[in-house]
């Protein structure tokens, strides 16, 4: 995590700037004193299943298959939940009727997906990219029943999960208002103000983001998952050469 504050000093990014390895937090918040002394607080702009995919890919990176497809199915749920929140926003619905109907659904991943569907279906028109057959008895395998995938599993896995997401945001930005996944986002950061209602003034902390895999800030085109791993592994070795 960047140290802003040093950044604000006149530090540039990438030189002079101290960055501090921190672990990944539920509440997305960051409170930290940096090498220089400087106390700082940092939202970090990400939605849930975003920083779960990274997660996943880090488990690739080090190795971790198993972990690595456990994560990216956990980033798939999270994102039907995201991209629920953009539909409802993108027709005009209201945040707080959606929110009392999502509790009802808290504990019901099924329910959670066929309610993602029916709205992206009465909302775009189409049915969604969902797993295939296989791509679901491969993910119970490995999340129920223990079975350790290969690398290429993993990483085809991950790309069939990836290639999803991206069409979602797309489709929803081709056919909904082109602030709807951006609304979605900043909905998601909202309910973290209502847990730390100290961070309402917005002169109290910064908000820091960075492209990720799976975001709403694209690359075109984008890399695949097997290339992105490959990347980082190279740079994960070259660090340690150092």
């Amino acid at each position: 995590m960047p140290c802003l504050n040093a950044s604000y000093d006149g530090g540039r990014f990438g030189e002079d700037v101290p960055v501090k390895e921190v672990p990944v937090r539920e509440d997305g918040i960051y409170e930290m004193t940096c090498d220089r002394g400087h106390q700082t607080t940092t939202l970090y702009g990400m939605s849930r299943y975003e920083i779960i995919f990274e997660m996943g890919i880090d488990a690739l990176v080090d190795g971790y298959t198993r972990e690595a497809v456990t994560s990216f199915a956990t980033a798939l749920e999270r994102f039907h939940e995201f991209a629920s929140r953009a539909l409802i926003l993108g027709a005009g619905g209201d945040k707080e009727v959606w929110d009392s109907a999502r509790k009802m659904l808290s504990r019901a991943s099924e329910r959670q997906y066929g309610a993602f569907v029916a709205l992206h279906v009465a909302m775009l028109k189409f049915a969604p990219a969902v797993l295939s057959a296989g791509q679901r008895e491969f993910r119970n395998d490995v999340v129920h029943n223990g079975v350790i995938p290969s690398d290429e599993q993993a990483i085809g896995f991950g790309e069939a999960v990836r290639i999803m997401i991206v069409k979602t945001i797309c489709d929803i930005d081709e056919k909904l208002p082109p602030d709807s996944n951006w609304q979605a986002l900043f909905w998601e950061e909202a309910r973290i103000f209502e847990k730390r209602p100290d961070l309402r003034d917005r002169r109290k902390f910064s908000r820091v983001s960075r492209g990720s895999t799976v975001g709403l800030a694209r690359m075109d085109p984008p890399p695949t998952l097997a290339e992105i791993v490959e990347s980082r592994r190279n740079a994960r070795l070259a660090m340690r050469r150092q």
